[in-house]
C-alpha cells in the first residue's frame, strides 16, 4: 500500500482497523489494553475507530501494549487479511469477553 497516494483518513482507518485487529488477534479486551498501556478506554475506542484526534505518545503506548512496537513497519505493509490458504492462520474473534467469576462462594458450604 502506497500511503501517498491515499487521504489521512483513509491512513487513520487503516492504522485503527490494525491496530483492533492486533488486539484481538493477542486476545486483549479494550480495557485490558487500556489498562496495559495507560491509557483510558475512550482513548482505545478513538484509536480503534479512528475518530477523534488521538495524540503520538498515546499511540505508541498502545503499540508498546501490544508489543508491536519493533515491529510498526508491520502496520504499515500490506494487511493481513484471512487466507485458507495458509494453514495456521486463525481468524481473531470480532469481540473478546473475560468471564466473569463466580464471587458467591464460601467457605464451608458444600
Amino acid at each position: 500500500m502506497r500511503l501517498s497516494l491515499i487521504t489521512d483518513e483513509e491512513i487513520l482507518a487503516e492504522f485503527a482497523k490494525r491496530i483492533d485487529l492486533r488486539r484481538r488477534e493477542k486476545g486483549f479486551t479494550e480495557k485490558d489494553l487500556g489498562i496495559r498501556s495507560g491509557t483510558s478506554l475512550s482513548t482505545i475506542r478513538r484509536i480503534q475507530t479512528s475518530q477523534g484526534a488521538v495524540t503520538l505518545l498515546n499511540f505508541i503506548k498502545v503499540l508498546r501494549a501490544l508489543d508491536e512496537l519493533d515491529n510498526i513497519n508491520d502496520l504499515l505493509s500490506p494487511d493481513r487479511t484471512f487466507r485458507p490458504s495458509e494453514k495456521n492462520y486463525e481468524k481473531p474473534k470480532k469481540r473478546i469477553h473475560k468471564r466473569k467469576i463466580n464471587t458467591n462462594f464460601k467457605w464451608g458450604e458444600s
